[in-house]
């Protein structure tokens, strides 16, 4: 529980705190919008991934519904959504289905290590 505490504050920072309001606008909703040529983009989309490998990973070990896939993934989804949602009603951040997209896939993928450290830790 302290690391999901740690972790929600952190990631609080992130995607709100750390923005001035009126600063981003916008609706992007092109899949892979972000994805353009230059490796700043493509920073900002492995950021997306990795900032949420810790999500499916925190909330498998923490809450017990989680520890399926499907609802981990879900939740990371939503949550994800919800962040996007509210970045735009107070103009701190673009809405894209990118973010959404790619913080889906980190929050599978902190799933699938939390699936492979319960795997190992069978093993010991």
């Amino acid at each position: 529980m302290v690391f999901c505490a740690s972790y929600t504050v952190i990631l609080l920072n992130v995607v709100f705190f750390s923005r001035e309001p009126g600063s981003r606008t916008g609706i992007d909703l092109t899949l892979l919008g972000t994805w353009e040529g230059t490796i700043q983009s493509h920073g900002f989309v492995i950021e997306n991934i990795l900032l949420f490998i810790p999500v499916g990973t925190l909330i498998s070990c923490v809450f017990h519904p989680m520890k399926n896939g499907l609802a981990c993934i879900l939740t990371g989804c939503m949550f994800s959504i919800g962040i996007e949602l509210t970045q735009l009603v107070m103009k701190i951040g673009y809405c894209q289905l990118d973010d959404v997209v790619m913080n889906t896939i980190g929050t599978g993928l902190g799933w699938s290590f939390y699936r492979i450290l319960l795997f190992f830790r069978g093993l010991f």
